[in-house]
């Protein structure tokens, strides 16, 4: 699972789990007991426990369930937010690739190896649109006028970006 993020307009919001409506887990002892509380730092905490988050969108504190302590920020934001630290940011790495997608990703990986300057403004839209659809942000699109290296690096950030966001085109016979 991603690491899902809260937030929270208080800067050190704790948060607990009472037994009657989240049940008991077992602590390191092996004994049954109370889930811990959660501590927020700086109206931030982030999970990448599946049942941590799940319990957090049901905890009564959230606002989509009609508290006012806290909420799940959604993947755009929290995409921008790694964008500003400098990184290329998938926000929809979850859609399902379409036939047009493993078309448009294996042309990109020929393109990368080779590039013709017959090719470059074919090229840089294909990856404008993947940018588009997947949202990949913090890698600026190519444009024609790039010298052809420049562009060959933005095709493949762009595909980097999209395989370590898990979006790959797993076809047969693929060397990766």
């Amino acid at each position: 699972m991603e690491s899902v993020t809260f937030r929270s307009d208080i800067s050190k919001l704790m948060l607990s789990f009472p037994a009657e409506r989240f049940g008991v887990g077992v602590n390191a002892e092996g004994e049954k007991a109370a889930y811990p509380s959660i501590h927020f730092n700086m109206g931030m905490y982030q999970t990448e426990s599946e049942k941590l988050a799940g319990m957090l969108r049901e905890h009564i504190g959230n606002k989509k369930q009609g508290g006012d302590d806290f909420w799940e920020e959604d993947k755009v934001t929290s995409a921008m937010s790694k964008m500003r630290q400098g990184d290329v940011v998938v926000a929809y790495n979850d859609l399902e690739l379409t036939e047009d997608d493993k078309e448009t990703i294996a042309y990109l990986e020929r393109a990368a190896e080779k590039l013709a300057p017959a090719q470059v403004k074919n090229v840089c839209e294909k990856v404008e649109l993947l940018q588009n659809r997947f949202k990949i942000l913090g890698l600026p699109k190519p444009t024609p006028d790039m010298k052809i290296r420049r562009i060959k690096s933005r095709v493949i950030e762009c595909l980097d970006a999209l395989e370590e966001a898990g979006v790959t085109n797993d076809r047969p016979g693929d060397s990766g």
